[in-house]
């Protein structure tokens, strides 16, 4: 009788080898997330690569964030920046939220880098702008200066644009087809006295 033990065993060995170096490869490469917090410039300005927002963003001068007619920090209620219990932080997924809703009611005219940070307490204590946009910061003091995050100190940027001309929202159907002020003008809806009719 003759035995095979030995290319049996040698093969298991390389199987299990073989597992261990991919389930080392799995973990060293496909636990890595990346966030791309960037906006597409409309119509206007060339990009040549995406613009780093890496510090150096001014602080919106009388922004109001510290303002004394705010909540106080320890009164707000938390945002939608709680997460799971894992990560209880989820301040970079509310200010994308904030910054989509901001730049609406600014009729998407705000471009260039906006950040904000938080102190320790959680609450925002800066708002930053490399263009500011008055309507756009003063929805974001409205807004960031009613709540406060589970998080310690912290900032999260995005870049809005090289130039931004407004929304260009198609028109809808039915009984609202532009909002309030703004009329369809060939499929999108633009402020009233833009251009042909509705």
């Amino acid at each position: 009788m003759v035995s095979h033990g030995k290319p049996k065993r040698a093969r298991r060995i390389a199987l299990t080898a073989l597992g261990a170096w991919l389930g080392i490869a799995t973990v060293a490469f496909g636990c890595s997330r990346k966030q791309n917090l960037v906006d597409e410039p409309d119509a206007g300005g060339t990009v040549t690569g995406t613009p780093v927002c890496d510090g150096g963003i001014p602080e919106v001068p009388d922004s109001g964030i510290e303002s004394d007619e705010l909540v106080a920090c320890a009164d707000r209620p938390v945002g939608d920046c709680q997460g799971s219990n894992d990560f209880p932080c989820e301040f970079e997924l509310w200010f994308r939220d904030v910054i989509d809703a901001c730049q609406d009611r600014a009729a998407c005219n705000a471009a260039g880098c906006v950040e904000a940070a938080t102190s320790g307490d959680g609450c925002v204590t800066s708002i930053n702008m490399t263009e500011p946009d008055s309507t756009f910061a003063s929805c974001l003091v409205e807004t960031f200066g009613a709540y406060r995050c589970p998080c310690g100190v912290t900032s999260a940027r995005r870049f809005l644009g090289l130039t931004n001309s407004g929304c260009h929202r198609p028109c809808g159907t039915g009984e609202e087809i532009c909002p309030s002020g703004e009329t369809c003008v060939d499929g999108f809806c633009e402020p009233s006295g833009a251009g042909g009719g509705g």
